[in-house]
């Protein structure tokens, strides 16, 4: 048993997220989940959290949950770059660095 990835499938994203207002009822913050597919049907990552606010509204629980959710897409979508293209990032001492060097 395991998972399969094959390297044909692409990189098309797919992201779902969901939240429940007020579902502790305790400290009536809400709950957000998020699942990340890859090529369309591969689940890659999934999460499931207490928000760290208390939402005001149905709306705004849901805005909390899709923010996580595009922050967990741009990240993914970071590490592929950085794998598959080859790029890196640099700290800012790196890049101060390679400034002196051209100069």
């Amino acid at each position: 048993m395991g998972l399969l990835y094959p390297k044909d499938i692409g990189f098309k994203l797919t992201a779902f997220s969901d939240s429940n207002r007020a579902g502790c009822l305790d400290s009536r913050k809400s709950t957000s989940g998020g699942i990340q597919f890859l090529g369309g049907d591969k689940l890659v990552s999934w999460s499931s959290k207490k928000q760290d606010c208390t939402s005001m509204s149905s709306a705004e629980a849901e805005y909390v949950s899709l923010s996580a959710c595009c922050a967990q897409v741009l990240w993914m979508r970071t590490k592929y770059l950085v794998r598959r293209l080859g790029m890196r990032c640099l700290t800012p001492a790196k890049l101060e660095a390679l400034a002196n060097e051209s100069a």
